[in-house]
């Protein structure tokens, strides 16, 4: 009898955290975002291969490829000023924003770019927005209606001025 509480103990604490984990997170669908270059507005959806990201932006200021010394793949990282694009078996894999000369929309309607203010993405995502800590709001990304290990992450000043926006 002991031994079935405790398992109806343990089974209740696992639902629970479950719960929590899955409820932590405002969720975004890639195919609901595109990355814009803001000089001269090309645009493109996140789910790209390495040549039309480069038809469509123009050749990165500079380039390398890489081997992951975790999983031994060749990763092909592309600079854009202070912006890198990583490419894996030739698909868009990583962004990491640094400046405002890219940004993603969200939507058709909502940017999301290096230097705007948090305040802005309250609104949007307010899970998310108030589970932010160590200056960072995390959103799980989804592709259609399944989930993903990938989020969209808001790293932010203490003035509370985005200084990066990554996907990883």
């Amino acid at each position: 009898m002991k031994n079935l509480f405790y398992s109806i103990l343990f089974v209740v604490f696992i639902q629970q955290t479950v719960k929590c984990q899955v409820n932590e997170y405002n969720s975004i669908d890639i195919n609901s975002m595109t990355l814009k270059k803001s000089v001269n507005n090309n645009n493109s959806s996140l789910i790209i291969e390495k040549n039309q990201f480069i038809s469509v932006f123009g050749n990165p200021s500079s380039s390398n490829n890489q081997v992951s010394e975790i999983d031994d793949l060749e990763y092909f990282k592309a600079y854009y000023l202070e912006n890198s694009f990583w490419f894996v078996n030739d698909k868009l894999g990583v962004i990491i924003l640094k400046d405002s000369s890219f940004e993603i929309i969200y939507n058709n309607n909502n940017s999301f770019k290096v230097g705007n203010n948090i305040n802005y993405l309250n609104s949007l995502f307010p899970i998310s927005f108030s589970a932010r800590k160590d200056n960072q709001i995390f959103i799980s990304i989804n592709n259609q209606a399944l989930k993903t290990d990938s989020f969209l992450v808001f790293n932010y000043n203490n003035s509370n001025v985005i200084t990066e926006i990554s996907i990883q």
